[in-house]
Formats: structure tokens, C-alpha cells, sequence
């Protein structure tokens, strides 16, 4: 390239459930090999992430939800204002939206890194338990999917208790009775809509896999962690990053069977009295921790926007690093004439937030 790149970046709620994106944003800008602007896509004028110091412009963009058409006008006119080289969906409700819109935007001049529409279904949570049958790989708990609040207690008496109350695309809680169980129902289905998934809990030790796959599906790099401590939802709050070969494998099976290209993350469980390891869920983006794979010097956001601009990349080793990672809370300052330009206008610059200054 002869002009530095563009990336933009979507998923910037940074509150108790954080997005990927602000992180994915502070890998890239603490890159030393990147020299470019970070771009952020935000659909709501209130996601914290937008007065973050790691973008150099915000645009307001349509919801996740939102048509093909709404989002490709209004990239159209982001992209006449500010060349966007790479476009990194951070969502799981986009990145199927976004692998549909991938040659139109290539067209336009910006690159995707994303797998088919076609594997990205495949491993959505509701399909996930038959997708585990047919290419026995791995074990998942019993699942059961919900359409219909009256079918709890009976779907709930074959799973058991504690069990999990899942979104289709987001959100999970642990319940422990009926009452909880249907709580959380309701909170999953006025939030995302249906269906709803109940999972049985696997009692063990909580680990996730970052990787991010070539376009063959080998993985260009994979990083583990293991869940020391967790949130009331399941998220993490502290982990260390881990070295398991098996993790590894399982992973890059995983990535071959789903036909997968770009970044995704492999939640699972180990259970050490029967020494298994069952996968929860598969998400198709990067997690709201990857910031840790920048910090272990394993930078996977930068892999991934080398990859997009047509870069050669070697495969790595996996990380094993033996840093420790923990989730906090971080406040941001800007003028109230910053807030209101992007409530007015939405577009945010840089030079408008003056966060550095307060």
C-alpha cells in the first residue's frame, strides 16, 4: 500500500458486557507496525466506546438489524468522506450481514476478512448441538431450544439445574429455579427476540480459544485462556493465559469442519473427573479480551488487517505468554460540545472529543 490504512470498526458499548470493538481499536493502535486511521461505527449515540481516546472518527451507523441496504448507503457515505480501506465487524448479529455485503464492498474499494454466510450459521447456538453430532469433534452439553415461555419448566426438568438461559445471538444467565429460569427468559426475548436456549452447565474449569483462521481455515494464530474468575453472566473477569496442545487441535478441527476464515472464538468447558473438554458456543468475531493478545506481543487485530489487505501471513505458534489478564472499569472525559456535535451531526473527530486534554 502506498497510503496508510483505514480500518473501521463496529461494537463500541464498553459497560458491564462489553463489545470487542474499543478493544480491537487499542490493538491496532498500539501496533507498532500499523499506521493508519481507526475508524468507529457506532449505531447508538450512548455507546461509551465513543468517546474512547483510541478512534480518530466516529460515524453513526444503522443497527445490527437493520437492512443490507440502509448499511451499505451509509458506508457509501462514510467512505466519500473518509477513505475506509477494511471494514472489522465485531458483532456476532453482523458479521453474517457483513459476509453478504463483502463483494459489494469490495467493489467500493474495502476489504472483509469473514467467513460464508453458510458457516456462520452453522455453528449458531442453536444449531450447535447437532453440528457436535455430525462431525464428532467434541461433546456439547445438552441444549434445548425455547419458542414458547409455557415450555420452560418442561425443558428445564430435562436439563436440570443450574442451567443456562442463552440468547440466540447474545446475553446468557445462570439460573437456579423456575423463577429465575423464566426472568431471564423474558429479559433474552425482549432484548434479542427468539428463540431462547437452555443449556445444562458442565461443572469445570471455564476456557475460551482465540484464533483467527486463514483462508484455507488453518489458523494463523490461537490464543487460550482460562477463566479464573467470572461475572454474573458467565463473562470473564480474570484469566490467564494457558498453553493446552489439545485446546489447539480441538480449535483448528473446529475452524476445518466449519469451513471458517477470520477471527472467532471457541468457548469450552474441561471436565477434569471425566477429562473432556465440552464446547459451550462458537462466536464469530473477536472476544472483548483480545486487547490481551496485543499485550502477550501476539497481536491477532493486526494479523487480521494484514490478511484483509491481501498481506502474506505465516502461521504462528501458539501464544504462551504468562500474563494475567483483568476486566475493569475505565471512566473517559470529553466537552458536552462533543457530544452534542455527534448527537447532531454523527460524526465525531478526533480533535472534537479533547479527552486528552481533561
Amino acid at each position: 500500500m502506498n497510503h496508510p490504512i483505514h480500518v473501521a470498526i463496529t461494537g463500541l458499548q464498553m459497560m458491564d458486557n462489553p463489545y470487542p470493538g474499543v478493544s480491537v481499536a487499542r490493538s491496532l493502535k498500539e501496533s507498532p507496525s500499523f499506521s493508519g486511521k481507526i475508524i468507529g461505527l457506532s449505531y447508538d449515540l450512548h455507546c461509551t466506546g465513543n468517546f474512547s481516546p483510541y478512534f480518530d472518527d466516529i460515524f453513526l451507523t444503522p443497527f445490527p438489524w437493520d437492512s443490507e441496504t440502509q448499511w451499505l448507503n451509509r458506508i457509501a457515505q462514510i467512505h466519500q468522506k473518509i477513505r475506509l480501506d477494511v471494514i472489522i465487524p465485531t458483532l456476532d448479529s453482523e458479521i453474517a450481514l457483513f459476509s453478504k455485503m463483502s463483494l459489494t464492498l469490495e467493489k467500493m474499494g474495502i476489504k472483509t476478512f469473514l467467513p460464508s454466510e453458510m458457516s456462520v450459521k452453522a455453528r449458531a447456538k442453536n444449531f450447535l448441538p447437532e453440528w457436535c453430532k455430525t462431525h464428532q469433534i467434541i461433546k456439547t452439553p445438552k441444549t434445548m431450544v425455547v419458542v414458547n415461555k409455557s415450555e420452560i419448566a418442561k425443558i428445564v426438568g430435562t436439563v436440570g439445574y443450574p442451567c443456562l438461559i442463552k440468547g440466540a445471538l447474545a446475553d446468557a444467565y445462570i439460573a437456579y429455579d423456575i423463577y429465575e429460569a423464566s426472568v431471564f427468559f423474558d429479559r433474552i426475548y425482549y432484548g434479542w427476540g427468539l428463540p431462547v436456549i437452555i443449556q445444562e452447565c458442565i461443572k469445570g474449569d471455564d476456557v475460551d480459544v482465540v484464533a483467527l483462521a486463514g483462508k484455507d481455515s488453518t489458523l494463523i494464530g490461537a490464543t487460550a485462556i482460562k477463566k479464573l474468575a467470572i461475572t454474573d453472566q458467565g463473562k470473564c473477569a480474570i484469566a490467564s493465559i494457558v498453553n493446552d496442545e489439545q485446546l489447539f487441535t480441538l480449535t483448528q478441527k473446529i475452524a476445518h469442519a466449519l469451513k471458517w476464515v477470520g477471527p472467532f472464538e471457541v468457548e469450552m468447558v474441561y471436565d477434569g473427573f471425566n477429562k473432556e473438554f465440552y464446547l459451550i458456543e462458537i462466536n464469530a468475531r473477536f472476544p472483548a479480551w483480545i486487547y490481551l493478545t496485543a499485550k502477550a506481543n501476539y497481536n491477532l487485530p493486526e494479523k487480521l488487517v494484514q490478511l484483509a489487505m491481501g498481506e502474506n501471513v505465516s502461521p504462528l505458534p501458539p501464544c504462551q505468554s504468562e500474563l494475567l489478564f483483568t476486566r475493569t472499569k475505565e471512566d473517559y472525559f470529553f466537552e458536552v460540545n462533543a457530544y452534542s456535535k455527534l448527537a447532531a451531526t454523527g460524526e465525531l473527530k478526533k480533535g472534537d472529543l479533547l479527552c486528552e486534554n481533561l
